[in-house]
């Protein structure tokens, strides 16, 4: 029964289900470039009606290195996303996220990039529920400031040295420390409540 308790407390459902749609839509446009043309931003399609284009960018990456982008942006969103969702639950997660990803679009189509795409702007909506989080007082964000850090730092560190590779290798170790933290936290707990137990 504790297995079984402490995998849902490991696994974002909402999280896996952005990342995992996100990654077809994201295979998709490689094996059928029209797809991305057909979702990512373009005013004169939103214009003429196509409403949709609001939230379907965020199922495709246009990026030079598109495939870079969509890595580094699943990596965030598979860390932060399953902080976040086990912070505030799968609904107000899904809200923050998709939040998140209207304000990007509506600023992209407002002149920060017309015609781009990418999950990105939800990442951000993560973010910036984590960060009121935080400023309201809440212990539990403690642990999780400095992981947002390391992810800044990378995409700076990044974009100083123009290597792709050397970001998602930070990105990488990033992820490794956090689940390797949030094990050693779960054996705390699970040596904590079976003291607790012999004491009863």
């Amino acid at each position: 029964m504790s297995k079984k308790v402490s995998l849902k407390q490991h696994i974002g459902v909402t999280t896996v289900c952005i990342i995992c749609i996100t990654t077809v839509f994201t295979l998709l446009q490689f094996i059928y470039p029209q797809m991305l043309s057909s979702l990512r931003r373009n005013p004169t399609a939103l214009y003429s009606g196509q409403w949709w284009r609001l939230f379907t960018p965020l199922l495709v990456h246009s990026d030079k290195n598109a495939w870079v982008q969509f890595i580094i942006n699943m990596l965030g969103i598979a860390v932060l996303g399953t902080a976040v969702e086990r912070l505030v639950g799968r609904y107000k997660f899904l809200l923050l996220y998709l939040a998140g990803g209207l304000a990007g679009e509506i600023a992209g189509y407002c002149g920060w990039d017309p015609f781009g795409a990418g999950a990105s702007v939800g990442l951000c909506g993560l973010l910036g529920g984590l960060f009121i989080l935080f400023i309201k007082g809440k212990s539990k964000m403690t642990p999780i400031i400095p992981v947002i850090s390391l992810y800044f730092i990378a995409g700076l560190l990044g974009n100083a040295s123009g290597s792709y590779v050397f970001t998602i290798l930070i990105c990488l170790s990033v992820s490794a420390l956090q689940i390797l933290a949030m094990k050693n936290k779960e054996n705390i707990n699970n040596i904590n409540s079976e003291n607790k137990v012999d004491i009863l």
